[in-house]
């Protein structure tokens, strides 16, 4: 009978032969034990980081008065999109434009008044300049009498040698009368082109006192007529600095009484209607800026692992299935604690940093604000082959 048989084994005859083996036949040992090495190695680095919780950041803007008042008219209806500095309701004024429209006519009653001083200053005026028209005209004409004296009294000549001569004595009283018509016909000169230059003077002031008297009136016509509405940059700068800071001050309260929106976006809630009253700060409406930015929250343990420019991918909430990629644009310095929601204990706190991210130009109009999203370290989808292997249910 033969010794041979299928299922017996060939004997070994070499120790390396003998090793191979017992390896052989221990296998299923070997897998187990590398399996439990390798899960243990995967259990032993704890919690892998690969995303934060976050949230669309909600910019909410209550559009209040700093005056107290009436609501007079609201502009815009809840759910509108508005755009920034955009009126959206607007305040009752009246008080206000009765007090600018008093103080234009305090304004305007100053003016008639500067105007009757500046008339009487006007008619003084006249009155010298008349005096001084008189004086020069009766100059003139005793400049021309004493002219037509000289003339008439005998000149040295070749004509007149022989009468002079027969005059005799008389000579020297006709010499001493030529000198004094010409001393009085040179101080009446004199004195003339004084007046003259005066009455230029006085012309000149009366035309200045003339010209200012009509812009005044001008001006006073103007303001007496003006209100908040017609109040133009030449009336205003025809106010005195007094009342020039008064008005301003009441034009400045008036335009606050528009109530503008900052950022723009959309008007979430009327918090008071067409004529009621609202205190001074209290809120008019609130309108949501469209959303710029994504906050997440990064654990103080994991500080470190992100950078400013480093890109992370945006799931919404209630849709794993839309990413959006994005980058961090700043870590803030400060740190910040949350509710620890997953711990048994009562009033634990996680401690952290907020992570402030881009908002994604792709997810405008899917995104909305306040909405919950995950914000993660890399791209979903690719999970890491151990992580594949060994599901981590530790909470990240």
């Amino acid at each position: 009978m033969s010794e041979t048989h299928p299922n017996r084994t060939s004997p070994v005859k070499t120790k390396l032969g003998l090793t191979r083996r017992r390896i052989l036949e221990s296998w299923p040992m070997l897998v187990w034990i590398a399996a439990a090495l390798i899960a243990m190695w995967s259990y032993s680095r704890g919690r892998v980081f690969s995303r934060m919780n976050g949230a669309v950041d909600v910019y909410q803007e209550n559009i209040s008065s700093s005056e107290e008042g009436r609501v007079l008219k609201i502009l815009v209806k809840r759910g509108a999109s508005v755009e920034a500095n955009t009126i959206v309701a607007q305040m009752d004024t009246s008080v206000y434009e009765r007090e600018l429209t008093g103080i234009l006519r305090g304004a305007a009653a100053n003016r008639y008044e500067e105007i009757s001083r500046l008339e009487r200053q006007q008619l003084d005026l006249e009155a010298e300049l008349r005096k001084l028209e008189v004086s020069d005209a009766g100059d003139k004409a005793r400049v021309t009498e004493l002219i037509n004296a000289r003339n008439r009294l005998p000149k040295a000549g070749p004509s007149n040698d022989s009468a002079i001569k027969l005059l005799g004595p008389n000579s020297l009283v006709l010499n001493q009368k030529m000198d004094e018509l010409n001393a009085d016909i040179a101080e009446i000169q004199g004195t003339q082109a004084a007046v003259v230059q005066t009455m230029g003077e006085v012309r000149n002031s009366l035309a200045k006192v003339t010209a200012k008297t009509k812009k005044l009136r001008e001006n006073a016509e103007a303001t007496i007529k003006a209100d908040y509405k017609s109040l133009s940059p030449e009336i205003l700068a025809g106010l005195r600095e007094d009342e020039q800071k008064d008005v301003n001050e009441l034009l400045s309260l008036i335009e606050r009484c528009s109530l503008r929106t900052t950022r723009g976006g959309s008007v979430d809630r009327m918090e008071k209607e067409e004529g009621e009253y609202a205190a001074k700060g209290e809120s008019v409406l609130r309108v949501v800026a469209a959303p710029d930015q994504i906050i997440a929250f990064l654990p103080q343990d994991q500080i470190g692992k992100l950078n400013v420019g480093d890109t992370v991918w945006i799931t919404p909430g209630m849709d794993r299935a839309t990413i959006f990629e994005t980058t961090i644009t700043a870590i803030s310095p400060r740190m910040n604690n949350l509710a620890d929601s997953t711990s048994p204990l009562p009033n634990r706190r996680l401690y952290g940093r907020d992570v402030v991210c881009a908002f994604p130009k792709a997810g405008m109009g899917l995104l909305v604000p306040g909405e919950t999203v995950t914000v993660h370290i890399q791209r979903p989808g690719d999970i890491p082959l151990m992580n594949r292997i060994f599901h981590n249910d530790d909470p990240q």
